[in-house]
């Protein structure tokens, strides 16, 4: 089944249903928005030893997570992603800006 020119809500109907080329359509779909914010956030927070690849990795939960638990009535699929992705990379940073953190993130290997 081609999934391009399906919207995310039938995408989503899919997923649920455990179609799992639905679901990678889904992540290929929003992954350049996943790596546009990463490199946002990452080039902000640079300086507290943050890699791009784990805001990358945080992104892609973040979309498994809002397909798991997006309500239609609420909002837009897309607005639903964005919101999800930027709560869990700032979670992220937030949880890597705490001193307990800092001694790992600032050590040369």
């Amino acid at each position: 089944m081609n999934y391009k020119d399906i919207n995310d809500y039938e995408l989503i109907y899919h997923v649920r249903e455990n179609d799992e080329y639905a679901y990678n359509t889904l992540i290929n779909k929003y992954s350049f928005l996943v790596n546009k914010l990463a490199y946002e956030y990452y080039s902000k927070n640079r300086n507290l030893g943050i890699e791009l690849e784990d805001l990358i990795q945080e992104g892609f939960f973040a979309i498994s997570m809002s397909i798991k638990d997006y309500n239609q009535d609420s909002s837009l699929f897309y607005t639903y992603v964005v919101l999800c992705i930027r709560r869990e990379m700032e979670r992220y940073i937030k949880y890597n800006r705490r001193n307990k953190q800092m001694i790992l993130n600032t050590a040369i290997s």
